[in-house]
Order: C-alpha cells, then sequence, then structure tokens
C-alpha cells in the first residue's frame, strides 16, 4: 500500500509539472538525453521534499511554491489516514494471522503522529517569523520554470548581463520570446565591443550560440576576435620562449668566451713568470 501511495504521489507530481507545460529540465540539454535527465530532476526534487521538507525545493525550477506547499501540508493527512491502515490491519484476521514483533497501540500511534506534526508546525512559526517578508509569496507562487526563465530577461531591462544569463537555460524555456532575444543580442553585441564593459568576456561570448546572432557580420566580430587572441596568444608564447632560448644560448656564448680570456690571460702570465726566471738565472 505504501508503495502504492509513493507511485501515485510521485505521478501526480509528473502529470502536474506535464500539464503546466514545465517538465524539462532548465539546464541546456536537448534529445534523448534532456528526457533522462529531466525525469531524473523531478524525482529528485519530489523525493527530497517528500523525506526532508527542504524549503529549496520551492523554487520555480522544482517542485514550484505552491505545489511544495501542497506536499508539505498533504503529509501529516497521509500520515494519519497510513496510522488508521495500521490499527483497522493489526485488529483484522489478516493482522492477527501475522507474527509482528511488536503491535503499536492507538495511543502510541496517533501520539507518535501528532508530536511529529506539532513539531513541524512550530519550526515552520519560527521560520515564517525570521523569513524576510518578501519572500512568503513565493510558498504559494504558481510561477513556473518557463516564467522565472524569461523574467531573467524581460524584467531587468538596465542589467545587460543579468538578461544575456537567460542564454544559460535551456532554449525550450523561452522559445516564446526567442526572436525578442536574438534580437537584443543582435543589436547589443557591437555596443558590448566599443565599450568593453568588465563582464564582456570570453566566457560571456562563449555562451552565445551561431543563431542567436542575426547578422554574420556581427557574429564574426565576437568569433573572429576570440581566434585572434587565441593566435596572439600562441605567437607570444613562442617568441617568449624562443627569446628565452637565444637567451640562455647568449649567456652560454658568454661563459665559454669569458674561459677562453681566463684561459689565455693564465697562459700568458705563466709564460712571463718563465721569461722573469731565465732572465734571473
Amino acid at each position: 500500500t505504501a508503495f502504492m501511495y509513493l507511485g501515485v504521489d510521485m505521478g501526480c507530481f509528473f502529470l502536474y509539472k506535464l500539464c503546466r507545460g514545465d517538465l524539462t529540465t532548465p539546464n541546456p540539454i536537448y534529445g534523448v538525453l534532456s528526457v533522462v535527465i529531466s525525469f531524473l530532476e523531478r524525482f529528485c526534487h519530489k523525493t527530497v521534499t517528500d523525506f526532508t521538507a527542504n524549503v529549496h525545493m520551492r523554487s520555480n525550477y522544482c517542485l514550484g511554491g505552491l505545489y511544495w506547499t501542497f506536499t508539505i501540508l498533504s503529509t501529516p493527512v497521509v500520515c494519519l489516514v497510513f496510522g488508521a491502515r495500521y490499527l483497522t490491519f493489526i485488529e483484522s484476521d489478516d493482522g492477527k494471522e501475522q507474527e509482528l514483533p511488536f503491535i503499536l497501540t492507538a495511543t502510541q500511534v496517533y501520539g507518535v503522529i501528532g508530536g511529529l506534526i506539532v513539531l513541524e508546525a512550530m519550526a515552520f512559526v519560527v521560520y515564517f517569523n525570521t523569513i524576510i517578508p518578501k519572500y512568503i509569496s513565493s510558498f504559494y507562487s504558481m510561477r513556473t520554470g518557463h516564467d522565472s526563465c524569461k523574467r531573467k530577461f524581460l524584467n531587468h531591462e538596465d542589467d545587460d548581463e543579468f538578461r544575456l544569463n537567460i542564454l544559460t537555460n535551456n532554449r525550450n524555456k523561452w522559445r516564446s520570446i526567442e526572436n525578442d532575444v536574438a534580437e537584443w543580442v543582435t543589436k547589443k553585441i557591437p555596443e558590448w565591443n566599443e565599450s568593453q564593459p568588465e563582464w564582456w568576456n570570453a566566457q560571456k561570448k562563449s555562451i552565445i550560440p551561431d543563431w542567436v546572432v542575426l547578422d554574420a557580420e556581427v557574429l564574426q566580430t565576437i568569433r573572429i576576435t576570440e581566434v585572434k587572441r587565441s593566435r596572439q596568444s600562441i605567437f607570444q608564447m613562442v617568441m617568449s620562449q624562443s627569446f628565452s632560448e637565444h637567451k640562455d644560448q647568449d649567456d652560454d656564448n658568454d661563459t665559454e668566451t669569458s674561459k677562453k680570456k681566463k684561459a689565455q690571460r693564465r697562459r700568458t702570465l705563466s709564460s712571463n713568470a718563465r721569461l722573469h726566471v731565465n732572465e734571473a738565472d
């Protein structure tokens, strides 16, 4: 019965996500792998929420605020139902035939469940009294992952860096505004190339797919620049290495020359010494 309930509960969650068009993963993964990753992500989100009540799972990319709250509120009810089911079973003929290691009384069953419900309620009372008030609405929000993804672009017109991060999400999450995104990116790239903001670096340029840039010449400005930089870096590395090798070779030559000069000086001094000795004799 327990496994049947868990299966039905998980199935209802997947059906809810499917009906809202929010089943796919927000990560930029596509094809068969996207289906597998989406299933694993949703399964893990629901399982973690059921057994830990993790508040982070209320994210629009996970369960969503309203479904998370529904799951938390339904858990005590389910516990009471299964507690009653247990008491009915042990009093039935099938239950009496089972050799159970121990049998709980109704007082024990409902006492444990009631105590856990009270502890959970107290924890949430403390939590809601300490949380920043503006986040309370996230516990009954109906927004989906699609909505949150598109809000990155639509609600931050003054923050180009943040708006550009929409490209790091699964394209299916913002397909309805992809034309607007493409036109905006194509228009902004020349401005960013000219102003060179701190965040406009190779990593940011790499998240821009070719299809988003509608102008081929504009696209080349962010692709060729990277190639030139790469070639320049390689050239500098080669020249630096060559200079180092030449410098080492010059140092070696200087050392050999110095050794020859010293040897010649010693031979000269030795010859002069012998000449003085002969003259003395």
